[in-house]
């Protein structure tokens, strides 16, 4: 049965003009939470999680003393993907710049976050956003992954990381693969390699490029016989 008090227990923080903060705004259902943005007119609004009570009383339930905290319960597992997570791999624009050549990289990570997130998490109501800047959120709103612990989030994050870049770049990849990565590699990022990110982003057209790729590769004698072929 649906928790009739679970929209209220929302909070909802407004940025109004003048970059004026107003965080622990919450509401009782969905008409009082159209009023309230047709007569404030917020510039931005940010969904915080839900907590025990009702935001607005946070104040007295504090003051009620004892074991009684004001916190929350309950929160979305929320994935950010930004354009610029893969500036180490676009030869066709880099930071805030994008252009349609970037954009099957995006592609490529919803495809991959959300397979995963179905088939080996077994969540379904996931919702994709595109950020309003460069990139897009993935809300995981299935009550089994809103009451997850802060570690378990970290787990579930870790588990899709296979590469990190920066100046220490490494990818990190089992022989033979990991049975999820096995089934996106050959489904997804395969083909989108062979047509779109390869020729779009022309990645072994010139030596400098090239060598930012081979480095990628983890295994030290794969990368220098691959070297010693490009360089003959």
């Amino acid at each position: 049965q649906a928790d009739a008090g679970f929209f209220q227990r929302r909070e909802f923080c407004f940025t109004l003009e003048g970059d004026i903060f107003c965080r622990y705004q919450s509401f009782k259902d969905g008409t009082e939470l159209a009023a309230a943005l047709k007569d404030r007119i917020p510039e931005k609004i940010d969904l915080g999680p839900i907590y025990n009570v009702d935001p607005q009383r946070r104040n007295a339930y504090n003051s009620l003393g004892g074991d009684r905290v004001f916190a929350p319960v309950e929160r979305e597992l929320v994935f950010d993907v930004d354009m610029t997570d893969y500036d180490d791999m676009r030869t066709c624009c880099s930071g805030a710049d994008i252009c349609h050549r970037c954009w099957p990289l995006m592609t490529i990570a919803v495809k991959v976050i959300d397979r995963g997130l179905r088939e080996d998490f077994g969540f379904n109501n996931i919702l994709w956003v595109y950020s309003g800047r460069r990139g897009v959120h993935a809300w995981v709103c299935d009550q089994r992954a809103r009451q997850l612990s802060n570690e378990a989030r970290t787990s579930v994050a870790e588990y899709f990381s296979v590469y990190k870049g920066g100046e220490n770049r490494r990818v990190a990849i089992t022989n033979p693969m990991h049975p999820a990565l096995r089934r996106v590699y050959e489904d997804i990022l395969r083909p989108y390699w062979l047509e779109h990110i390869l020729p779009e982003q022309g990645l072994l057209e010139g030596p400098e490029v090239a060598e930012k790729v081979l480095q990628m590769v983890p295994d030290e004698n794969i990368r220098e016989t691959l070297m010693n072929r490009w360089n003959a």
